[in-house]
């Protein structure tokens, strides 16, 4: 409902209160200032003199999206409340072409396909109205599919039906492979024949066919299994070929791959069949990892919790600035096997604020020696809040300073250490820098009194040192 319909049911609304006498006098007053008509005028004797005047000069049937269309629904249709019937039978007489239904449509469609047919007109493409309705109303599958009209069409002309060809040979194909003892195609996005399997073979859907449905049960009554009757027939067979004194290596790669799902795997282990093979042989069963600290866990990693087991023992701070310890913490540090370190050190599990994680990646940045974060970045918002802003914090300021007083130099700093090195190069005679360089622009902002960055001490002392760098100043008119 767009917004036009929403005021539009809004104004009938306070029309039909006000009929009813439901609208207090205030409203009334108010709605009448601001320009509302309660009585609206009949247009319904217009709309009818203007549709039958179009009716008269042969013009189209106007959109249902128009109000003229509208109107011409409402007046025509049965169910509808403003239907006429007098109305109606007169606009019926003068345009019968406006009251064709979708069924005259689609027999007219039929007739003249059925003609060409019948002629020997080469097929329509694809591409045509006609080619695209022949195509929907022939293909086994479509929501269009009429089966009498396609074996009509295929006996007029045979050539047409080309697709009815491609499903016999596609059933063919099939019924080949299930006699040669292939495995059941899968249905996936690249194999065409998986796909259309499922289709011939399943009675919920328009290309469901018997015939072919019989002939693959007699065959090959497994390709018709749903997954869970699959899965069961592979476990059986696994199960036979372990009991009749088979190895593991004896199964083919799809019952391999499959009993290493059910036995190792997490999610896919499946209890009981574990405890078939179980009673079969023990040894059959894939070795489990060795346990440490109440848990499988790889050398490498065993040997990340040692070193935390020791901080946490020796009472030290958490190790933020190794980054191997850091990531496997921040993946596994609610594992079983952290349950002594949990119980030793309880504040490392506390859940920390954002402020606080944003301070600890700061104060790592600022050790490793990592050059200070812009403003522009996230990051660099954050600390600029936390040294100025108001989240100001005195001790994560003195904290930040210790370790990399680099990100503390202020501009006037970096001018004094930009106005020395000017000055050493006045001092051992290099020449004039240009101003296409960075250090030449700059000796022209400190000298030059137009400038925001102008220091007159500056242009006193270099000018003094070398006066060559500059041009004479040319004396004012008397």
């Amino acid at each position: 409902m767009n917004e036009k319909q929403r005021i539009q049911g809004w104004a009938n609304k306070q029309r039909k209160a006000f009929r009813d006498g439901k609208l207090t006098k205030k409203q009334i007053q108010k709605l009448t200032e601001a320009g509302f008509v309660f009585e609206l005028p009949d247009t319904v004797a217009e709309n009818k003199r203007v549709l039958i005047e179009m009716a008269r000069k042969g013009l189209p049937r106007p959109s249902k999206r128009t109000e003229i269309g509208t109107a011409l629904s409402t007046y025509t249709i049965l169910k509808s409340k403003c239907y006429d019937a007098e109305f109606s039978d007169k606009l019926k007489k003068l345009r019968s072409d406006w009251f064709v239904f979708q069924s005259d449509i689609l027999k007219h469609n039929k007739e003249t396909l059925l003609k060409m047919a019948h002629c020997g007109d080469p097929m329509p493409r694809q591409k045509t109205k006609l080619g695209s309705i022949l195509r929907r109303y022939t293909l086994v599958g479509s929501d269009s599919y009429d089966p009498i009209f396609a074996n009509e069409i295929s006996l007029a002309n045979p050539d047409w039906i080309t697709h009815f060809e491609i499903a016999k040979n596609r059933k063919k194909k099939l019924l080949e492979m299930a006699k040669l003892g292939f495995p059941r195609p899968r249905p996936n996005g690249k194999d065409e024949l998986g796909n259309v399997f499922r289709q011939y073979t399943r009675e919920n859907t328009n290309c469901f066919d018997e015939i072919f449905y019989q002939e693959i049960m007699k065959i090959r009554p497994e390709w018709l299994l749903s997954r869970k009757d699959l899965m069961t027939l592979r476990k059986n067979e696994i199960i036979k070929i372990l009991g009749s004194g088979g190895d593991v290596k004896t199964l083919d790669k799809s019952l391999y791959t499959l009993f290493k799902k059910l036995t190792t795997h997490g999610k896919l282990i499946d209890e009981k069949f574990v405890e078939k093979i179980r009673s079969i042989s023990p040894s059959l069963l894939p070795k489990k990892r060795v346990k440490r600290c109440g848990c499988s866990v790889s050398h490498s990693n065993f040997l990340l919790i040692q070193e935390i087991l020791k901080i946490a023992n020796d009472g030290g701070d958490f190790p933020l600035n190794n980054p191997q310890i850091m990531e496997f913490w921040n993946r596994n540090k609610y594992k079983p096997y952290f349950k002594t370190i949990r119980f030793l050190r309880k504040d490392w599990f506390v859940k920390q604020s954002r402020s606080y994680k944003n301070k600890q990646i700061l104060l790592n940045m600022a050790i490793s020696g990592l050059p200070r974060p812009s403003q522009k970045t996230k990051i660099g918002a954050c600390l600029q809040n936390y040294l100025r802003g108001e989240q100001y914090d005195e001790e994560f300021v003195i904290e930040i300073k210790k370790n990399n007083p680099s990100w503390f130099i202020t501009t006037l700093d970096v001018c004094k250490e930009r106005k020395n090195s000017l000055l050493l190069m006045a001092q051992e005679g290099i020449e004039k820098p240009s101003l296409k360089t960075k250090i030449g622009r700059l000796l022209y902002s400190y000298t030059h009194y137009n400038c925001s960055a102008y220091d007159p001490e500056f242009d006193a002392e270099i000018r003094a040192l070398r006066p060559d760098w500059f041009k004479p100043k040319k004396k004012a008119d008397k």
